[in-house]
């Protein structure tokens, strides 16, 4: 669609941020905290359906995000006043507490941004790829250029400048949020009309212009773990989880790329400041739980696609290293763990190294530890770009796969199927210990035993030897130390089927002491036991 030739838009032009103070007032005005103004930030932007990054970084370019300069009212040599540096508009702002309630301040300046998209639905302002979901970071470009002006100052193909509004926002939000932004098109050809900037048409296409949200997620919203993490520089293809709220606290776990999670907690913002402009979720998952910043969260929305499946592979070795052949030679700055991966079928994620062969048509994925005997995975390729042609993958590649069943033993009993498989019988200095086991009810009815509320209503493992506990160092689904001594009905419901996992290293920690050590595991005879109650199984193994 093209403008009509004499039409020229015109919009109410904000700030090009702040110069100084004028008329400031007498006082000694009191600036929030940084993780009073996050709160703010994030709320106000969530009541108004504007990604929190967006509002943030806007507040960031403005003002530094502080409403008040040297104790004093901030007011701009333009008028514009406090954090969002609002000036002239179609609002009837209450201009006082513009300057001194830092939350009215806020939402006068989502209100405006909010306009400012609503002038895309009027036709009045072009859209990027259709502007049809306002989680995504990018259909956010025009409105905030709009924030700014519509002027020449903020046209990209303008030479005369270094870098647009928009484009500090951008940056902002790379940098302070960690949410990666699609590069900017070099040219959008825009026009100019007596000096004034004008919009030749419409709509824009944007490639890859798809960085959602990591803000907005509510209790429930299902997530995967990803960030912007370069990974041809880094190679960190994992979140940080921490068990306490307060980052400066040690972290517990690496939880790998594409591990899902459902959001159980937040936001939080203890732990934003000026620089790092995320914010904090408490998440779960398959033995998972704890705290993870947003910027290590992505919404599972943002892995909708066309998938092209290849014939399911069965009976895998539990340290099969996948070799895929590619019909054409491979970019070898795409080929990473971002776009090859592997995720089990309780949705965790699989860290592996990933790399091209020197013809450049042939990737290897090699799992950094062996797989879960008996248990099935997923390998995806995605996004993988052409040496030659330099195109991109249109559709995900995906390939489910089985691992055997190395060393299995199990128990039917009460119309229960309770099943146990380790990884191997024989164990060596380097080796880990992987177990998996599964209980189902096959019967009509529930299956109830009596036993304690904190350690017999799930599947757990330990280790023996001699008949006494030996203390491996263990991850996953390990018997806990302390068991509560009440004696409950627990239940498993007909049809019901339970799965547990863990790891053991082949170290033992010796307890009972204020600083307990580890040790490498004695060679001998040892003996595995998967517990469901009062069902055990036994499976003997050996540490060489």
């Amino acid at each position: 669609m093209k403008w009509a030739k004499s039409l020229i838009l015109t919009l109410v032009i904000m700030t090009f941020g702040f110069a100084g103070n004028v008329d400031a007032a007498e006082g000694d005005y009191e600036e929030l905290s940084w993780e009073k103004k996050h709160e703010l930030l994030t709320n106000i932007a969530i009541e108004y359906n504007i990604p929190p990054e967006i509002l943030k970084a806007i507040a960031t370019v403005e003002s530094d995000m502080m409403q008040f300069k040297d104790g004093e009212i901030r007011v701009s040599d333009d008028g514009g006043i406090g954090m969002m540096q609002i000036t002239n508009s179609d609002f009837d702002f209450d201009e006082e507490k513009l300057k001194t309630d830092t939350a009215y301040n806020i939402e006068a300046g989502a209100k405006i941004l909010d306009a400012k998209w609503k002038l895309m639905d009027s036709g009045n302002l072009p859209e990027i790829n259709g502007a049809n979901n306002r989680h995504i970071i990018e259909q956010w470009y025009f409105p905030i250029m709009a924030y700014n002006g519509v002027s020449n100052r903020n046209n990209p193909d303008n030479e005369d400048i270094d870098i647009t509004y928009q484009k500090k926002v951008f940056n902002i939000i790379e940098n302070k949020s960690f949410v990666d932004i699609a590069e900017t098109p070099d040219k959008f050809g825009f026009g100019l009309e007596n000096g004034d900037l004008k919009f030749n048409d419409l709509e824009y296409k944007w490639e890859e212009a798809d960085a959602y949200t990591t803000q907005m997620f509510e209790k429930g919203d299902k997530v995967f773990v990803m960030n912007n993490v370069d990974l041809n520089v880094n190679d960190l293809d994992y979140g940080n989880l921490r068990s306490q709220l307060d980052f400066s606290s040690a972290v517990t776990m690496r939880v790998p790329y594409y591990t899902e999670l459902e959001i159980t907690g937040g936001p939080y913002f203890e732990n934003s400041t000026f620089d790092n402009q995320f914010i904090t979720y408490k998440v779960e998952g398959s033995n998972i739980s704890g705290y993870m910043s947003s910027s290590n969260l992505h919404p599972m929305d943002s892995l909708q696609g066309e998938i092209n499946w290849e014939e399911a592979q069965n009976n895998v070795a539990i340290d099969k290293t996948w070799e895929v052949e590619m019909s054409t030679q491979i970019d070898p700055a795409s080929v990473n763990e971002r776009n090859v991966y592997m995720v089990r079928e309780d949705g965790v994620g699989i860290r592996s190294d990933v790399s091209l062969t020197e013809d450049g048509k042939h990737i290897l994925v090699e799992p950094q530890y062996d797989y879960m005997p008996g248990q099935k995975y997923t390998l995806h390729i995605k996004d993988l770009i052409s040496e030659q042609l330099g195109n991109k993958m249109k559709k995900t590649t995906a390939m489910n796969f089985e691992v055997e069943q190395a060393y299995t033993d199990q128990l039917e009993e009460d119309q229960v199927n309770f099943k146990a498989s380790l990884n191997q019988k024989t164990f060596s200095e380097d080796d880990r210990i992987r177990v998996t086991a599964t209980i189902e009810n096959n019967g009509d009815e529930a299956y109830i035993h009596q036993g304690s509320s904190t350690c017999d209503d799930e599947i757990f493992f330990f280790i023996q030897q001699d008949g006494e506990r030996a203390q491996f160092v263990g991850t996953g689904d390990v018997a806990p130390r302390d068991c509560t001594t009440d004696m409950v009905n627990i239940e498993l419901e007909a049809g019901e089927k339970r799965t547990a996992y863990a790891t053991f290293d082949l170290e033992t920690e010796e307890i009972g002491t204020l600083d307990p050590t580890t040790e490498a595991a004695k060679s001998g005879e040892y003996t595995l036991i998967a517990r469901y109650g009062d069902k055990l199984i036994e499976m003997p193994f050996v540490v060489k």
